[in-house]
């Protein structure tokens, strides 16, 4: 399988990998401060390396066990269910911190931050997919898992983030609004969750298929976020105090 080659390619290039993420970080600095602002870090929600590492070999014994061909992409033996729009991945929410640069925190936001509701939450698949991949207690971001979509014909990869526990494992088909995760982000998860100051739920969206999909590096998954407003244009503005419903 491709797919499996090219994941196993990784080991080798993940310090390659680790310098590029230095120089974005660079990169990214020197633009924040054309703005006014300093850059704490590179993305808020970084991968590290070892938590990439282990999910790449996860993903690579579950294609094997699909029955995945050496040359076979991925599309072709895991069956994926086309999706004609993206759904709010909680029943009921409020947008506390937008996608985009924050001057407040002097970071880089790679998706928008939905509150109003307690840990343990429900949280839903936005669209029907697959999941490419499952991150438990990362120092930044908790436990976090990653889904590959096709939405009107579009590859697509959500992310949802500091979740209290997850109900799906990689490579499991996903319906849209189907169970996926409870979230956290509060005191159940912040011992471990470093980059969470009360219950929420981060939910990012990137064109293309990133994390247990071929490799691209964590750094093109940032690189390729999307405002999810730009398919979403009905979510509410931040700090407006209104609720968006599923």
């Amino acid at each position: 399988n491709k797919l499996i080659a090219d994941l196993e390619d990784k080991k080798i290039v993940l310090a390659n990998k680790e310098k590029e993420l230095g120089n974005n970080k660079i990169a990214l600095s020197k633009k924040l401060e054309s703005l006014g602002g300093q850059i704490k870090e590179y993305d808020e929600y970084a991968v590290g390396i070892e938590d990439e590492i282990k999910s790449v070999q996860e993903s690579i014994s579950v294609y094997e066990k699909l029955g995945c061909g050496r040359y076979e992409d991925l599309s072709s033996c895991i069956k994926f269910v086309n999706a004609t729009s993206f759904q709010f991945p909680v029943v009921k929410g409020t947008i506390t911190s937008n996608y985009g640069y924050r001057p407040a925190f002097g970071d880089f936001h790679s998706g928008i931050d939905i509150s109003g509701f307690a840990e343990g939450t429900n949280v839903y698949a936005s669209a029907n997919g697959v999941v490419g991949a499952i991150i438990e207690k990362s120092s930044c971001g908790g436990n976090k898992i990653y889904i590959h979509h096709y939405v009107n014909g579009k590859k697509y990869t959500t992310a949802y983030l500091h979740l209290l526990s997850i109900k799906v494992s990689v490579g499991q088909e996903v319906k849209q609004g189907q169970l996926i995760a409870l979230s956290g982000g509060g005191a159940s998860t912040m011992w471990y969750d470093g980059c969470s100051t009360g219950a929420h739920l981060h939910f990012t969206v990137a064109n293309g298929w990133y994390l247990g999909s071929g490799y691209h590096g964590y750094s093109t998954f940032l690189n390729n976020t999307i405002d999810p407003r730009d398919v979403w244009p009905g979510l509410p503005p931040k700090g407006s105090g209104k609720y968006y419903y599923r």
